[in-house]
């Protein structure tokens, strides 16, 4: 097993605008995939849970 998980905070502003990042048409796809990466790992998923839910290899 890996490294216990660090817990990830994000402020409000900040996942409002992560958010905003992933359902914008004209975001750049790799803006938006960043930001699900950050917001998966903000729920305190692990980097293979995040990585299987968006179809990522590590």
């Amino acid at each position: 097993m890996g490294r216990p998980l660090v817990p990830l905070s994000i402020r409000v502003e900040d996942q409002a605008q992560l958010m905003a990042w992933t359902r914008r048409p004209k975001t750049a796809q790799g803006l938006a995939m960043h930001s699900r990466v950050v917001l998966g790992a903000g729920k305190g998923l692990s980097n293979t849970a995040i990585a299987q839910q968006l179809g990522l290899t590590l």
